[in-house]
């Protein structure tokens, strides 16, 4: 989508629209989960309590499984990374739907949760940066380019530039904890 012909790079590339679809329906179908707790409870008799330990243990495989799949992504490479985890996923997905048991289902989640982690927002982000040229990494210099078209926003441009480079060491000094 090339607004002009100066050689600049595109900014919805195949990889970003690729990784959105992929975050997309890992998120959704890990957000679906809520819908089916009341019926699987009284399907199969499980208190909600253990169909949320489920889902906590998921959370949990989820975020030991992040740094995981980074180093996988490092090794072999995004593809390779992101289809192991989507066969995880898929994976988990499949045993956790035939579980008769409480801890059955508690079990399948952590593959579940180890799939959402190599289909989730550190293996796409990571792939979707390594594919974007070094022009449309940082906002500010997206906002440079845009504005430089209009040279009556040229001013607000200069603005914007000091407030994210003064800002971003404040920004991340207020997210350390006390």
């Amino acid at each position: 989508m090339n607004t002009k012909n100066n050689g600049s790079a595109k900014l919805f590339t195949p990889v970003l629209i690729s990784g959105c679809i992929i975050l997309m329906a890992g998120f959704s179908i890990r957000a679906s989960f809520g819908v089916f707790q009341i019926p699987i409870a009284d399907q199969f008799g499980w208190m909600r309590s253990e169909f949320s330990m489920a889902i906590a243990i998921q959370n949990l495989a989820w975020g030991v499984g992040q740094p995981i799949f980074a180093a996988i992504a490092e090794k072999i490479g995004d593809r390779k990374a992101i289809f192991i985890g989507a066969v995880v996923y898929a994976l988990g997905l499949i045993l956790s739907s035939f579980a008769v048991t409480p801890e059955a289902h508690q079990f399948f989640e952590i593959l579940v949760g180890f799939g959402i982690a190599g289909t989730g927002f550190g293996v796409i982000i990571a792939a979707v940066r390594r594919s974007t040229p070094a022009t449309n990494t940082d906002l500010w210099r997206w906002v440079l380019r845009r504005q430089l078209d209009h040279p009556v926003k040229l001013l607000d441009h200069r603005l914007l530039t000091i407030c994210c480079n003064r800002c971003r060491g404040r920004l991340f000094l207020s997210s350390l904890p006390a």
